[in-house]
């Protein structure tokens, strides 16, 4: 099964209403993080996967070109 490098990001962002999901964790995690718990680092993991995959996989197929 091949992933389709397009649309894998999207899966990250979530609710796009007031902000993205993934920007808020980032945000949390820029301002200290200090009302973060366990299962917002998770969250955020699990959010940011799909972007750090795409880069994984991005990066050196267009550095190839």
């Amino acid at each position: 099964m091949e992933i389709n490098n397009s649309t894998m990001p999207y899966t990250g962002l979530g609710t796009l209403f007031p902000e993205p999901h993934l920007w808020g964790k980032l945000n949390g995690v820029a301002g200290g993080a200090v009302v973060m718990e366990a299962m917002d680092w998770f969250d955020l993991l699990f959010q940011g996967f799909p972007f750090l995959l795409l880069i994984r996989k991005g990066v050196p197929s267009f550095l190839k070109k």
